[in-house]
């Protein structure tokens, strides 16, 4: 495959309060499946030949469990834990094009992000050391990444908790260019079966981002989102096609978003169970004018 890779796919379900997130994917010396709720998290290590995965179809097998864009089989037995469940999933919401854009034809991107489905209804449970947590009638939400590594700070969150059928995907990041580098983006709203979405390669800004907030501005669109509280757990992250750089996840996050067409409202939306990940720049850095495609 030439320079150093991973792939990661990231299956998140969530009803109320309780959360499972699976990330199961490949490095370069390992496979994995690394497990996330709000109370723990644990990454389980299986070798190369027990990672298979078809593209065409979004099905993973590792070990003895499945990972498929139809619903999941987690059959997992290591480091004395035991982790069992089928979950099914409903209809997928998928983007009608690639969250990337001209990007995914660049051939130099650290990591190239995809979503498979920004919404969809989650029926089963999942039984870990005894404890069954029903999640029938909860929502989940598919995405992955694929490269050499994550960027070296970003903002990510992800929601799809709210009353109304709402899904967020925010995910800012600074991003090299021939030695240099911008402030990017790609993110997508679907709010009432319509998507909006805000991507660098659109024309979006970044006004404002921490781990606090982020502001968004694309033409007569605008988006904010404000954070708050949850608790962190650790999991491993790419560096270089490795799984060695450590990074922190909040599945139980209260968030804000606030969207703006024009000045005027488009929605006003919070949630208590929005997904958080932020990695801070080594010192604090200004946004920098998206470059031209």
């Amino acid at each position: 495959m030439g320079k150093k890779h991973f792939e990661g796919w990231y299956f998140k379900h969530q009803k109320e309060d309780e959360t499972i997130c699976f990330i199961v994917g490949r490095a370069e010396d390992k496979a994995f499946i690394q497990i996330i709720t709000k109370d723990f998290s644990k990454t389980f290590n299986y070798a190369l030949e027990d990672y298979r995965v078809s593209y065409t179809m979004t099905q993973i097998r590792i070990g003895e469990s499945i990972f498929t864009r139809d619903g999941c089989i987690i059959n997992i037995h290591l480091d004395d834990m035991i982790i069992r469940g089928r979950l099914s999933y409903g209809r997928l919401t998928m983007l009608k094009s690639d969250i990337m854009g001209i990007f995914r034809y660049v051939p130099w991107m650290e990591c190239r992000h995809g979503v498979v489905s920004m919404d969809h209804n989650v029926t089963g449970n999942v039984e870990i050391n005894g404890e069954k947590i029903d999640l029938t009638g909860g929502k989940g939400y598919i995405e992955c990444d694929k490269g050499r590594s994550f960027p070296k700070w970003y903002l990510w969150c992800q929601c799809n908790s709210f009353e109304t059928k709402t899904s967020v995907m925010i995910a800012v990041a600074k991003i090299p260019f021939l030695g240099l580098s911008f402030t990017g983006t790609i993110s997508s709203v679907f709010y009432q079966g319509k998507e909006y979405r805000f991507a660098t390669y659109l024309g979006a800004r970044v006004l404002e981002h921490s781990s606090k907030n982020v502001v968004i501005k694309q033409g007569n669109m605008k988006l904010v989102a404000d954070f708050e509280g949850g608790k962190g757990h650790d999991l491993d992250a790419p560096q270089k096609g490795n799984m060695t750089r450590n990074i922190i996840e909040k599945v139980n996050t209260h968030a804000h978003f606030k969207m703006f067409i024009e000045g005027e409202p488009l929605f006003n939306l919070q949630s208590e169970n929005a997904c958080l990940e932020y990695m801070a720049p080594a010192a604090t850095m200004e946004c920098v004018e998206p470059i031209e495609i």
